[in-house]
């Protein structure tokens, strides 16, 4: 994937070319985090809805 005009590829990362080093390596770390939280939700919270969801209907459908 090609950047934009403006900006470069900063370890896989689309940034631009007026942050310094330490702006680049920040705003990497907070792309990392959301996809890590992104992540987390679909494999912790999906699966407790669901388990959720489908406890209530059994209770509700058995009584």
């Amino acid at each position: 994937m090609e950047c934009e005009i403006g900006s470069s590829k900063y370890r896989g990362y689309c940034v631009p070319n007026y942050f310094t080093t330490a702006e680049k390596d920040a705003f990497v770390d907070a792309k990392e985090r959301s996809k890590k939280r992104g992540r987390m939700i679909t494999t912790v919270v999906l699966p407790l809805a669901l388990l959720a969801i489908g406890l209530f209907t059994y209770v509700n459908v058995t009584s």
